[in-house]
């Protein structure tokens, strides 16, 4: 009578001409994968019966024949019931659709790019950071830059503003002394004449103090004679003192 499927899940119209094919020409014995039009078509001859899969171009052929081989020793098992063996097969399609849970090659490495992923994460919270941190620096430096600027330009500004004032303070000295000499050409006369003291005659204006004559030398002096000694002085006779008689008492008138 030819080939007939026995059981089967999921899509088949889209694979059905490629299937028919591979079932045609499948030889007892054989374990082998096709690709055709972007699919990989896995299959197992083994006393007949003919076990078949279509895959991804990703989907890992080892873990396709190991899902092969678990249909044929199941088929086996259940005395080749189609009506029974069609829940089976869709619970292992359902099964092997999600490669973590049958397959431990792949739930491992699931976990360690798991752990990479977290690694990743964490290198590229690393590397913010430390953009972070040389932003940080850079902004610290033209932060420094900005303040030595700011410092060079303070000093500059501070000389400007030194200077501005000295020349005030040097025109205003020069204000007060010309003021002063104004003052004093008014009060004394251009030349000064007024302001000078006057000589000892009365019509004494502004004539010339006249020249004061030399001293004539003194003749010198003659020395004095030496004093003669003085006699000594004879002593004074004592004089007689008269002596008063008694007056007579006056009588009251």
């Amino acid at each position: 009578q030819g080939p007939h499927i026995v059981a089967e899940s999921g899509r088949k119209d889209a694979f059905s001409t490629a299937l028919n094919r591979i079932v045609s020409k499948a030889r007892n014995g054989e374990t082998k994968s096709y690709m055709y039009q972007g699919y990989k078509y896995n299959y197992i001859k083994a006393e007949g019966n003919t076990y078949l899969c279509v895959t991804t171009e990703e989907y890992k052929a080892r873990v396709a024949f190991q899902f092969l081989k678990g249909i044929q020793d199941k088929f086996q098992s259940s005395s080749g019931k189609p009506s029974k063996f069609s829940k089976v097969l869709a619970q292992e399609l359902e099964d092997y659709a999600d490669l973590s849970r049958v397959d431990q090659t792949t739930r491992i490495m699931g976990k360690i790019e798991g752990v990479k992923s977290v690694m990743l994460d964490n290198i590229d919270n690393m590397m913010e950071r430390h953009e972070r941190l040389d932003d940080l620096q850079d902004k610290t430096a033209q932060l420094d830059q900005s303040a030595f600027e700011f410092r060079k330009d303070a000093k500059k500004i501070r000389k400007i503003y030194w200077w501005k004032n000295m020349k005030i303070t040097l025109v205003l000295i020069a204000v007060v002394i010309v003021l002063i000499f104004v003052i004093a050409w008014i009060a004394c006369g251009i030349t000064f004449g007024k302001c000078r003291p006057s000589g000892g005659s009365s019509g004494g204006g502004d004539s010339p103090i006249a020249p004061v004559a030399p001293i004539a030398p003194t003749a010198p002096i003659a020395p004095v004679p030496p004093i003669a000694p003085i006699a000594p002085i004879a002593p004074i006779a004592p004089t007689a003192v008269p002596t008063l008689a008694p007056t007579a008492p006056v009588v009251p008138s």
